[in-house]
């Protein structure tokens, strides 16, 4: 949230100094004018070759400028630590639904969409 501090107008909206400002980020986030099946999990509109198809500033998750989260730099550390944490306790295998196996690239990744299964490792330990 920010304090309007000069008077202005933006798309036909006049802010008077001293007004509060805020920016409805899940709307926006679920907006498909900014994000096509807002609803969906597509964790592939972000890669690095979309990234001409995502709008500038249309996902500001931590908010943006010099003024952003103070917190986004724990946040994203506790994500990358609790996704580490969490496939540490498993062992992908392919199940029977599996389409095709994998090809070497950068890492090993499937030829087509497939599926895997994740198998507690302390399971797998155990029959060993």
């Amino acid at each position: 949230m920010r304090l309007c501090t000069e008077e202005t107008t933006v798309a036909g909206i006049r802010f008077k100094p001293g007004m509060c400002v805020d920016i409805p980020l899940a709307a926006m986030h679920r907006d498909p004018e900014y994000f096509p099946e807002p609803e969906k999990y597509n964790p592939e509109r972000f890669l690095p070759e979309n990234k001409d198809k995502v709008k500038p500033f249309s996902f500001i998750p931590f908010g943006a400028g010099p003024r952003n989260c103070v917190g986004m730099r724990l946040g994203l550390l506790q994500t990358k630590t609790t996704l580490a944490s969490m496939l540490s306790r498993v062992r992908f295998e392919p199940c029977p639904e599996t389409m095709c196996g994998p090809r070497a690239l950068a890492g090993c990744c499937p030829d087509k969409d497939g599926l895997d299964r994740a198998k507690p490792r302390h399971r797998l330990a155990s029959k060993s």
